[in-house]
């Protein structure tokens, strides 16, 4: 729909829909399954794909003569994606849309599995272990039992003792991983827990040490106990490298060591910088423009509760000396973001009217500046605003958009207040 020239396209269209649209599409005669499953999915888009309005005569947002777009409403850029998709689906099920069946209900175990999730993404640990728990209660970690269903001749016992390898056996049933819990500074007795699924086991133990002082560092381990077990197993399967429980343990307690002190001396985990050093100690300034030309700083301020919304233009030299300035009130505004987006592409139009070219523009908006310059990842709410300003820069010749922070764009920012207070009617 959105790419209709690409071959795949044109395909389809030839053969199922030549005279009408995807979404007006009929199953035809003698289909292939691919083309039935593409039907099967355009019923999730028919029920949450929103139009773009362009150049609607009711709703005239843009006076660049822009087409109309269709835009998936449910993520900010607009373009459909398979985990929104898969929310609506599951919605849509429930709902009986899909099915033709309204599930009204749901287990007590899915409100149990919330609170699991919640506590499992709130973990301060290293995004490499999130991914390895979350593997574990989904039970997709490639243990024996999952591989002997996949792959012929595979046996599926576990390295260390022999007996089938389920993730619960692997990580708290086997006799290797017994002694690991009970040989680490929590002495856990992990036989003497009996659950079926990772989930309601590691709920046990959320219960039993959640609310004393040294949870998180006692969740921190059990995280590293759980993937250095994985690795020893890893080894022993595939290298041969034969772990001891005291290994584990050492290796365990040191990775927890390394983590606790690197957090504790203020190193962003992702990144390796220190936070001390990461920020320049000095005060942000407004700067002039480098040669000749202009700067505009543009700033938008939004009422929530009102809808309403002020612009505030400056425009300056290269010597720092003031050109022209507008402040202007607007309503209906949805979001922050709209106002000053809106801000941004008043101002380029005021330096048109005003015959002022050549110019950098400069905007404390740090996401509307991003948008502009990554239009994959674009806010659809702003998407046709962007588009506009785009234009207006290229008739302008804007060379750059840049981000400023709000003490060197306090200008256009006080303009903006102002707007506010300026009485008027929409």
């Amino acid at each position: 729909m959105t790419k209709p020239s690409s071959m795949l396209a044109r395909l389809h269209q030839g053969k199922y829909y030549h005279k009408s649209s995807f979404l007006e599409a009929k199953v035809g005669n003698n289909p292939l399954w691919a083309w039935r499953s593409l039907l099967e999915g355009r019923k999730i888009l028919q029920a949450r794909i929103r139009w773009r309005i362009g150049n609607g005569k009711s709703m005239p947002v843009s006076w660049m003569n822009r087409r109309d777009k269709l835009r998936w409403h449910y993520t900010s850029n607009g373009r459909y994606s398979v985990k929104s998709g898969y929310a609506i689906s599951r919605m849509l099920v429930r709902n009986g849309v899909l099915t033709n069946r309204c599930i009204v209900g749901e287990c007590s175990r899915r409100n149990l599995d919330k609170k699991f999730w919640k506590f499992l993404w709130g973990i301060q640990i290293l995004g490499k272990l999130h991914h390895f728990l979350w593997k574990c209660a989904q039970e997709v970690l490639p243990v024996g039992s999952k591989l002997g269903l996949r792959v012929p001749g595979c046996r599926g016992s576990c390295p260390f003792c022999g007996e089938d390898e389920t993730i619960p056996h692997l990580f708290f049933y086997c006799q290797f991983a017994r002694v690991v819990w009970y040989g680490n500074p929590l002495q856990l007795d992990s036989g003497a827990i009996s659950r079926p699924s990772f989930i309601q086991y590691m709920e046990v133990l959320m219960e039993k040490w959640n609310g004393e002082e040294s949870w998180p560092d006692v969740l921190r381990l059990m995280v590293f106990i759980l993937w250095r077990i994985w690795k020893a197993r890893n080894d022993k399967s595939f290298a041969g490298k034969v772990w001891s429980p005291g290994d584990v343990i050492s290796k365990a307690l040191v990775d927890a060591l390394e983590y606790n002190t690197a957090v504790s001396q203020g190193v962003n985990l992702r990144s390796g910088v220190h936070e001390s050093n990461s920020r320049e100690n000095r005060v942000p300034r407004w700067c002039p423009s480098i040669g000749s030309l202009f700067k505009i700083n543009t700033d938008g301020a939004w009422v929530a509760k009102d809808g309403i919304g002020g612009v505030g233009i400056v425009i300056r030299d290269e010597r720092g000396m003031f050109i022209a300035g507008m402040a202007k009130k607007l309503w209906y505004m949805g979001s922050a973001q709209i106002a000053e987006a809106l801000a941004l592409r008043e101002g380029l139009q005021f330096a048109l009217d005003t015959s002022i070219k050549g110019l950098v523009v400069e905007t404390d908006a740090k996401g509307v500046i991003e948008d502009l310059k990554n239009s994959k990842n674009m806010l659809v709410k702003v998407e046709i605003v962007n588009e506009d300003i785009k234009q207006l820069a290229r008739e302008a010749c804007c060379e750059e958009f840049s981000y400023a922070p709000r003490k060197c764009n306090r200008a256009a920012d006080a303009v903006a207040k102002f707007a506010l207070r300026v009485a008027g009617y929409p």
